[in-house]
């Protein structure tokens, strides 16, 4: 595959789940937010208020689903307390989602977390995690419980597209294009995340968020670059095979559009075509068919910090 290539893919296909700040190495951030939350995971497994409660910030805050607030480590040292002597043997596992990184010291995480008791059904909640650099520690400061994925009829219309999700790499000598699809926190979107690394250097990059359109009953999907490139595009189902006509205006200002076509293989792989191209009013040839496959459970994590 031709650098080139990959870039006309992007901006046709467009969809590094986060973009650190200038100066700020996203896989050192996950990596730094992974090792506190099993840090937290193992005080909660240990049953230990107060380890759970210095994994916060003074001031920091719980919000549940229901609006409810626990502010301080004080009251959340003895909120866990509480809980830890109502709910002996529980255990907790956490299923990271995404790592946001903003500047040098802010962060964002989502995670599904499951917690266990003997003798009682798991329950599932998802978090939206904000955190805080204090002194060389990522510290949390705000915990919001999400309401439970599937519970709005905008997730179960884009269920047919669940088979995107994943981590997924198309890799040659010219270059690397690595995609990461998950849901939103909230379950009413697919966000599609991708960056270009030449080496150990990044080129190009962009998110792409899927949605429902309650109004047009159809998928629709809106993207945009980091070179400020940004569109939409509407998707239908044609037998096995996804086609997504895309209009897109460029950072030049040239409009452009496609119609992508991707097609599931198997469970690790599909293919990626565009035809009917054409930027600046100038038709332009239909690309070459390019299989993408889902990168392995133990790959290291790219330039997507993937959670």
């Amino acid at each position: 595959m031709k650098l080139l290539r990959l870039c006309v893919m992007l901006l046709f296909l467009a969809s590094s789940l986060a973009f650190a700040a200038a100066g700020e190495d996203p896989v050192q951030v996950e990596t730094a937010i992974k090792k506190t939350i099993q840090s937290y995971v193992d005080a909660f497994n240990r049953g230990d208020a107060e380890a759970l409660a210095a994994h916060w910030t003074k001031d920091g805050d719980y919000i549940t689903t229901t609006g409810e607030v626990l502010t301080g480590q004080e009251k959340l040292k003895a909120a866990f307390e509480s809980f830890f002597k109502d709910n002996q043997g529980i255990k907790i596992e956490v299923v990271p989602l995404a790592v946001y990184a903003e500047g040098a010291d802010k962060a964002i995480e989502e995670e599904i977390s499951t917690t266990t008791k003997e003798g009682e059904e798991p329950e599932t909640t998802r978090y939206v995690t904000q955190y805080v650099k204090q002194n060389g520690d990522w510290k949390i400061s705000r915990v919001k419980e999400i309401v439970p994925m599937g519970t709005s009829p905008n997730h179960d219309k884009l269920e047919p597209l669940e088979w995107m999700i994943g981590d997924w790499v198309d890799e040659d000598q010219s270059g690397k294009l690595e995609t990461t699809c998950y849901w939103s926190a909230d379950g009413n979107f697919i966000v599609r995340a991708f960056s270009v690394s030449v080496g150990e250097v990044t080129t190009f990059g962009g998110k792409q968020i899927i949605g429902w359109d309650p109004a047009a009953k159809q998928i629709r999907s809106w993207v945009f670059d980091t070179n400020g490139g940004f569109g939409e595009a509407t998707w239908e189902k044609r037998e096995k095979s996804w086609y997504v006509n895309s209009a897109l205006v460029l950072s030049t200002g040239e409009k452009a559009s496609s119609i992508n076509i991707l097609t599931p293989v198997d469970e690790n792989s599909f293919t990626w075509q565009a035809t009917s191209r054409e930027v600046g009013g100038t038709p332009l040839p239909e690309t070459a068919k390019v299989t993408v496959v889902r990168k392995p459970a133990d790959s290291p994590p790219g330039d997507s910090n993937t959670k």
